[in-house]
């Protein structure tokens, strides 16, 4: 077939690579591609989950690691992988792994800030395919659709401790990451959850508007 010929006989350019192991077993891994590099040539964290790492941009050389036990086993028999994306924000890295754990990095060195079961802290459970939404921060409020019990289906935490500063809804969780609402004024996030989509302000946690819709 010409057609996918052509679409399937290109390549990337590509400056360094990195081998990771395909088979997962007992460790998880996140892949965040096209993060820039700071002015020292520093890559934020590519693999975040059971074991964080930071490369740097330009070689692919390996900064640092951090490990953090990981437990998640899918029921449907695919890979025990991480479904979220890291995100970096001010110099902090925060991730969601699979089993509901919650983690905080420094970029600069992979130091520990905090690390959070959703879980054991919010009975929150992990769905048919684990945990997947990554999180979000706004005004240094890391949001997440977490799926607690007890009011606590979306949840923002204070970025550089962990301290839950808000709870609202008691939605479980979905698959999609909470959003910016767009042309909206400053501040509206959006979350769809399991539930439905939920507009909040990230500040308070206060829900603002909700739309059924069951995912």
């Amino acid at each position: 077939d010409p057609v996918a010929k052509k679409v399937t006989d290109w390549r990337v350019p590509t400056a360094w690579t990195r081998p990771y192991d395909a088979e997962y077993d007992d460790k998880q891994y996140a892949w965040a591609a096209g993060m820039d590099a700071d002015a020292d040539g520093l890559l934020s964290p590519a693999e975040v989950q059971f074991e964080s790492a930071a490369y740097d941009a330009a070689t692919g050389k390996s900064l640092w690691k951090n490990a953090v036990p990981a437990t998640y086993s899918d029921d449907f028999g695919f890979d025990e992988g991480p479904r979220a994306t890291p995100v970096v924000d001010d110099g902090r890295v925060f991730a969601l792994g699979a089993d509901g754990r919650m983690l905080a990095v420094r970029a600069a060195d992979g130091s520990r800030l905090w690390e959070l079961d959703l879980k054991k802290t919010l009975g929150a459970e992990k769905g048919f395919f684990g945990f997947a939404s990554s999180p979000l921060v706004r005004n240094n409020t890391v949001i997440v659709n977490a799926g607690g019990t007890t009011g606590a289906g979306i949840i923002g935490l204070d970025a550089e401790t962990g301290k839950i500063l808000w709870k609202t809804t008691a939605h479980e969780a979905g698959y999609s990451s909470p959003v910016p609402a767009p042309g909206s004024k400053p501040g509206i996030v959006c979350s769809f959850t399991r539930e439905g989509v939920v507009i909040l302000d990230p500040t308070t946690g206060r829900s603002l508007g909700e739309f059924p819709w069951r995912a």
